[in-house]
């Protein structure tokens, strides 16, 4: 039986019509105050450690550049510049890699009001050179290893002659 709802159905010798009895109306509970969007922290990482250079060309060189620009950026502005290179970079992700990728080549960054901006003085960026394939050593002709068995056989064939 529901704890909503009593019945009353009698019994076999005296049958009863079926009632229900619902429970009272509960007193309307007071509207709960309207929820506050939370608010992102405000970035400020101070540079640490020993700076070290970037490859240029990659993700991390746009986002250092882009801060280090006078006036600052805007999250909005570094999302569109990092997915420019490649794939898409929401206003979260430029807060990743802001806190982890720009803290660990040694770089800091700080925020004013929707602005950011870089701390710190970034090496210039490591310009990527394709690597040189190696060459192959040409040191003699040597003739190609024969198997074990091929040598007996022909020991033996050599046997047979003599």
């Amino acid at each position: 039986m529901s704890k909503k709802t009593k019945r009353d159905h009698g019994t076999a010798e005296d049958p009863k019509a079926v009632t229900y009895t619902l429970p009272e109306p509960a007193a309307e509970a007071p509207k709960a105050e309207a929820k506050v969007a939370k608010v992102a922290k405000p970035i400020a990482y101070e540079p640490s450690g020993e700076i070290r250079s970037v490859k240029a060309g990659s993700k991390l060189s746009v986002l250092i550049d882009r801060l280090g620009q006078e006036g600052g950026v805007t999250l909005a502005e570094l999302a569109e510049a990092l997915s420019a290179s490649g794939s898409k970079v929401d206003v979260a992700g430029v807060r990743s890699w802001i806190s982890y990728d720009l803290r660990r080549v040694g770089l800091g960054c700080r925020q004013d009001g929707d602005r950011l901006f870089l701390v710190g003085t970034p090496l210039p960026h490591k310009v990527a050179e394709p690597k040189k394939a190696q060459e192959p050593k040409l040191e003699g002709v040597t003739e190609p290893k024969q198997k074990k068995a091929a040598m007996t056989a022909a020991r033996s064939k050599k046997a047979a002659k003599s």
